[in-house]
């Protein structure tokens, strides 16, 4: 689908990006005018044209006309899941397995940590919205009894 997509990518949308006129551009504050935010501006122009295809008319149209508000509908993530869950114990049971990282189960707590975190990220690449990490506080609890933490140095490997 991504090459049909950028098949049909025309240079407007850079042209587009590069003036800032369009509201689309400024529509994220978050998102700094560099090349990340012109590829995100530019593969989103195509992925909306996409979108347009899947939505019903009348939608469409009362979007068009201001009496509602798709959320995201310019980047495509209107595909996408918003929320979503990680449960962290089979991450810290198991180790990380994806399709390119295979990691053993951690054995300290900075190496759990690191492990969560990577796939928070992994997961957040495929929703829009928020991530929750439920169970964390129970599955890290073991790491900072063997680890011998004390406060101040759990609270370094959770804010690092």
């Amino acid at each position: 689908m991504i090459i049909m997509v950028l098949q049909k990518l025309e240079s407007s949308a850079i042209e587009e990006y590069l003036s800032s006129y369009e509201w689309a551009v400024k529509d994220n504050a978050n998102v700094p005018k560099a090349v990340t935010g012109l590829l995100s501006h530019v593969l989103g122009s195509a992925l909306y044209e996409e979108t347009l295809r899947l939505l019903p008319m009348d939608s469409l149209r009362l979007h068009e006309d201001g009496w509602i508000y798709i959320y995201k509908i310019r980047d495509g993530s209107i595909v996408k899941p918003y929320c979503g869950g990680i449960d962290s114990k089979p991450i810290v049971e198991r180790g990380l397995k994806t399709p390119t990282v295979a990691s053993r189960p951690p054995r300290h707590l900075d190496s759990a940590v690191d492990q969560v975190m990577n796939a928070a990220y992994i997961f957040s690449q495929e929703r829009t919205g928020a991530i929750g990490l439920y169970g964390i506080d129970v599955t890290l609890a073991p790491f900072i009894r063997r680890d011998k933490l004390d406060y101040r140095a759990v609270k370094q490997n959770i804010q690092r």
